[in-house]
């Protein structure tokens, strides 16, 4: 169902405070997350834009850290025979013209991301997208998977819709390992993957 929330928010641009009020909107119930039904901003020309609960981040430089090597599992199928990395370290997505598929509940698949050497500073998160589409009839749903230093964490069980590729997201302030903010060694240790669930 749908839920009535108020929200009090402030809107920084550059450290400086541009909007502050209060929004009533109506919260829809996806899955195992809340997602807004409707919120724009419409505010001259920016990027980097982030929602946060009380924490302004200030500037950030933001990375993006494409599959570079097969990781530690290998249960999908890749459409061309070889590394499944390959498949999936779209720059430019190609949809259906590679990609890794499985048909099997509990396959899993991993694979290890770009390090970010010679970075310094403090990593103020990590946004973690998978795209995924349902092409075969029946019931279908997957958990996305974080793995590093020996440790692999899941994300709530996602549902896929037909034909069309969906992208979901995961935002992890701080590591979902440690409870504290990321290392450069334990995102160079990352590799990101996929579980068939139904």
């Amino acid at each position: 169902g749908n839920t009535e929330v108020t929200v009090t928010f402030t809107f920084k641009v550059n450290g400086d405070t541009k909007l502050t009020g209060t929004l009533v909107s109506i919260f829809a119930q996806t899955g195992p997350y809340n997602e807004w039904v409707d919120l724009s901003l419409s505010y001259g020309l920016f990027d980097d834009v982030y929602l946060t609960t009380d924490e302004f981040l200030g500037d950030l430089r933001i990375a993006p850290l494409f599959p570079n090597a097969d990781g530690d599992l290998s249960g999908w199928t890749p459409s061309t025979p070889g590394a499944h990395y390959l498949m999936t370290k779209e720059h430019d997505p190609d949809d259906d013209t590679t990609y890794i598929k499985s048909s099997v509940v509990n396959d899993e698949e991993l694979q290890n991301l770009d390090d970010i050497g010679g970075f310094t500073g403090t990593i103020k998160g990590l946004h973690a997208l998978w795209c995924v589409k349902k092409s075969d009839a029946g019931p279908a749903s997957f958990k996305g998977e974080l793995k590093s230093g020996g440790v692999t964490v899941q994300t709530a069980e996602f549902f896929p819709s037909d034909v069309s590729y969906s992208y979901f997201r995961v935002a992890y302030r701080k590591s979902p390992f440690t409870g504290l903010d990321w290392t450069v060694a334990e995102v160079n240790a990352l590799q990101q993957g996929i579980k068939r669930i139904t």
